[in-house]
């Protein structure tokens, strides 16, 4: 889909109900609503693909949080696309009407759908973007098929053993979780989202919340509660995050906004030492979405850093 930068619309990144199996061709795009899918194993992984450019140019993978819009790089996106095409990748599958697997994917059934979507476009190298627990996915994807990663931003990625939080473990307990689920309006869980995601959250945007309202429907808390049955439940049980990951010397950003309420506070430390090509920034005044509380700052950071990677 061809789009005028440097102005990129909230909505051009979100997926809509409306799309169509990918079938080799992606254009004519039929509007900024637009978006295939593939099929892994009978279910259905929804993307966009974005081009602000005539020609073809290196391809930047984008993948948010869990059950995150993925509006939420609309922000930083004018910055992306100074130097790439953006495929948008909905790795968990929130935007699709079939195909649920009972319990919903695994992290690794994730990280494996991400690469058949590169895959079915026929793209030999690919960049990544992710946020929280698609910062996680992006290492886990490198770590499938590091040769076709040129480089990864990660944006308070999810990445070290840790506890889950108190409303996790409830999520995770049968019939209890489906009651929560139930009976938790939209609203609540975006409140929650941005006392996270936020240092203020009274300044999330109005664009933002409506599109988080809305993508929170029944169907999608299930959803969410099934991916968050799937995460380790303890430092124990996720270890294997990083088994294939550390030591990859791809060149990486971390943006790590340390107002940070729901990851470990000393991830970028933990970092340092197993990615030699990694380059931190820190911002005392962000939380777990930097990116989307100031793309500005942010969008200029990863500019820079995608510009000399590419040269």
């Amino acid at each position: 889909m061809r789009f005028d930068a440097p102005t990129l619309a909230h909505e051009l990144l979100n997926f809509a109900p409306a799309r169509q199996a990918y079938t080799g061709q992606l254009e004519p795009a039929a509007g900024p609503a637009q978006s295939w899918y593939v099929l892994l194993d009978g279910r259905p992984i929804p993307f966009k693909f974005l081009r602000a450019a005539d020609t073809p140019r290196p391809v930047l993978v984008l993948l948010p949080g869990m059950g995150v819009t993925h509006g939420t790089f609309a922000g930083i996106a004018p910055w992306l696309v100074a130097q790439h095409d953006l495929l948008v990748l909905d790795y968990n599958s929130f935007y699709a009407d079939f195909g649920w697997p009972t319990g919903g994917p695994t992290l690794r059934e994730m990280a494996v759908g991400i690469w058949a979507v590169i895959d079915a476009l026929g793209m030999n190298q690919v960049s990544f973007a992710g946020s929280s627990l698609g910062g996680g996915l992006a290492l886990l994807a490198t770590g499938l098929q590091p040769r076709r990663v040129r480089q990864l931003i990660l944006f308070n990625p999810a990445v070290f053993p840790q506890e889950l939080p108190r409303m996790y473990h409830w999520m995770r307990i049968p019939l209890l979780g489906d009651w929560m689920m139930y009976l938790s309006p939209p609203e609540r869980l975006v409140n929650g989202l941005s006392r996270i995601g936020y240092s203020q959250p009274e300044v999330l945007p109005a664009r933002c919340r409506a599109a988080f309202e809305r993508d929170m429907h029944l169907a999608n808390r299930w959803k969410l509660m099934d991916i968050m049955r799937q995460l380790p439940p303890n430092a124990r049980a996720s270890r294997f995050l990083l088994q294939g990951v550390a030591d990859l010397p791809h060149p990486m950003l971390l943006l790590w906004g340390e107002q940070e309420r729901l990851l470990p506070a000393d991830t970028p430390e933990r970092m340092a030492p197993l990615f030699p090509g990694l380059q931190i920034r820190r911002f005392a005044h962000l939380a777990h979405l930097p990116h989307d509380e100031a793309p500005d700052e942010l969008g200029a950071c990863c500019q820079a850093f995608l510009n000399t990677a590419i040269t």
